[in-house]
């Protein structure tokens, strides 16, 4: 088992809901942080929502929940991770709020994976090939990585898994992951 953090202070602009905060945004009946924080539990014996000044109701709901909790600035998600490594040991595994679908074997297969590798940091790179069309981007890092350690040696795993991997940055990423919804 492995400490887990829940990076859910951003103040999530791209997808341009000023009402509600992103990991408060309701996918298939339930919010974004409750779906990664309940997967993340199945894995981790130790689960830290790290929140900011920009989700003062999700830090909420994570207190109201049990799971420990991290300020950060709210600068951006590279400094506020910088900041809330400061503040734990490692290692620790980063998720980000907003992988609505994530799955414990889709972690427990990056985890194994990362563990076969000798760097201090192993990040998931998604391969949005096997995305729907309208959502294939670049190659690019989904806000998952393991880190061992402090050091300077990086290493990344490239999956392409959907809608495992589909994030919510977008209201187009919104609208696909509603319609996921219906269809399962």
């Amino acid at each position: 088992m492995i400490k887990t953090l829940i990076m859910a202070g951003g103040v999530g602009s791209r997808l341009a809901l000023p009402i509600v905060e992103k990991p408060l945004i309701r996918v298939c009946g339930l919010t974004l942080i409750e779906r990664v924080s309940r997967v993340a539990s199945q894995i981790s014996d130790e689960v830290v929502i790290v929140a900011s000044k920009y989700t003062l109701r999700t830090a909420e709901w994570a207190l109201n929940q049990g799971y420990k909790l991290i300020f950060t600035e709210g600068m951006n998600y590279p400094e506020d991770l910088m900041e809330a490594l400061k503040k734990i040991e490692l290692p620790a595994l980063i998720l980000p709020a907003d992988l609505p679908f994530i799955t414990k074997e889709l972690l427990g297969f990056f985890l194994e994976g990362a563990s076969k590798r000798k760097e201090d940091i192993i990040t998931l790179i998604v391969d949005r090939d096997c995305f729907p069309k309208g959502l294939r981007k670049t190659k690019s890092p989904v806000g998952i990585s393991l880190i061992r350690r402090k050091g300077l040696t990086f290493g990344n795993i490239i999956l392409c898994k959907y809608p495992e991997l589909l994030d919510i940055d977008t209201l187009e990423d919104f609208k696909e992951a509603f319609s996921l919804c219906w269809r399962s």
